[in-house]
């Protein structure tokens, strides 16, 4: 009794992640990376118009200007 009781508690467990891993599934989507490079774009252009002390990008990595 104490084994099968054991197991029903693993079965339980496992059919609620079964259910629950598509779901987080469905929000995972690829990144467009399309976006970022207009940013660049849009800001070398910025930087080339504006003296240099006046435009600086910070990013987590590194420092642009």
């Amino acid at each position: 009794m104490k084994y099968l009781d054991r197991f029903s508690r693993l079965l339980f467990k496992v059919i609620i992640v079964a259910l629950l891993l598509p779901i987080s599934y469905t929000t995972v989507q690829a990144q467009s990376m399309e976006p970022a490079i207009e940013f660049i774009k849009q800001f070398k252009g910025l930087q080339d118009q504006l003296p240099r002390e006046s435009v600086y990008l910070h990013t987590d990595r590194d420092w642009y200007y």
